[in-house]
């Protein structure tokens, strides 16, 4: 079942499937802020407290959109000639989030099946938007999810509707609750966070750019992010690309986030358009865990590294990107899989 309706004025969609239950806010950027498997009962994404929280920092709950991903120095690059400028809109003077993380999305169609509900939703970015004079290039944006009985399909597409080509990157700021379910002190002693990264993330320049310096540094044994990585209430922040892992004998590019005394497995796969991951839970204390695919690495356009290392893509006219992402529930007291 498919449900438009209103809270505090803010328009939302309600989804409801045997497996799953979810909540899209359209008028702040399309953002399911939750998820819910009915299986056991939780929802596996972090709620805000209240709208007034998450119209303040939407890029912190569920899944918010990002286009482009991440921080750009000062809000400038130039690239092909043109110059662009996005405004400055964090404490360390840069640009972050991109153009239609805090914008109206409509709700575009619908289909319900015995055993598939699919949603499609989607914002046109143009003139209309604030930012476009300092970043001039029209796209359609669609977002799709389906819900299948095993997982839910999270699907991005863009289409560069103007004239020219624009300098393109997308990500999610997928932000998951952490631990899920009991918060004894043996569940935030346990569960962990596996990260198909490479074996190296990027140095961030904490001093003057507040952005990434394209320098790779080795992870030390305690950032073991790649075989799983126990988060006891400290702090996260990095970035770094992805790398193919096996997981279950089965290849596989994304995270995988442990919640042993609940018996939870969440499975987070990336398509494989996103090569470049964030990791990040602010001070450690407020129990969630952003594990962020995105297109291109931070800064790209400033960086003096290729874009076949950065990520960033010229997106001709007329083109269409797509990528589509998979999340997948465990649980051991169901006794099932996917």
């Amino acid at each position: 079942m498919i449900t438009q309706t209103q809270k505090e004025g803010e328009s939302f969609l309600l989804i409801e499937t045997p497996r799953w239950k979810a909540e899209i806010l359209l008028s702040v950027g399309s953002n399911m802020l939750s998820l819910t498997d009915r299986r056991i009962g939780l929802n596996i994404l972090r709620e805000p407290p209240d709208l007034e929280a998450l119209k303040k920092q939407p890029e912190i709950y569920g899944f918010p959109v990002l286009i482009p991903p991440n921080c750009i120095h000062k809000g400038k690059f130039l690239w092909r000639g043109r110059q662009y400028t996005l405004p400055v809109n964090n404490r360390f003077g840069n640009h972050i989030h991109g153009v239609v993380l805090r914008e109206p999305w409509e709700f575009l169609d619908a289909s319900e099946e015995e055993e598939k509900t699919v949603v499609r939703t989607h914002y046109v970015y143009d003139e209309r938007n604030s930012m476009y004079a300092g970043f001039p290039h029209k796209m359609d944006v669609v977002l799709t999810y389906t819900f299948l009985p095993d997982r839910v399909l999270q699907k991005l597409s863009v289409t560069n509707i103007g004239d020219s080509a624009m300098p393109f990157a997308a990500g999610f700021h997928s932000s998951f609750r952490f631990p899920l379910g009991v918060r004894t002190p043996e569940a935030y002693r346990t569960s962990s966070v596996r990260v198909t990264v490479e074996d190296f993330y990027w140095e961030f320049d904490k001093a003057v750019r507040f952005a990434p310096t394209g320098k790779k540094l080795p992870w030390n044994g305690f950032d073991t992010y790649r075989t799983g990585k126990i988060i006891n209430r400290v702090p996260v922040s990095r970035q770094a690309p992805l790398k193919e892992d096996l997981l279950d004998g089965k290849e596989f590019l994304g995270a995988v986030l442990e919640y042993p005394v609940s018996g939870i497995r969440i499975i987070y796969e990336f398509d494989r358009k996103y090569r470049q991951t964030a990791l990040w839970n602010w001070d450690g204390d407020e129990d969630f865990f952003c594990a962020e695919p995105m297109s291109w690495m931070a800064d790209s356009p400033n960086l003096p590294l290729p874009d076949s290392v950065t990520g960033l893509h010229a997106l001709e006219p007329g083109e269409l990107w797509e990528a589509e992402n998979t999340i997948r529930v465990e649980s051991e007291k169901t006794g099932e899989n996917g």
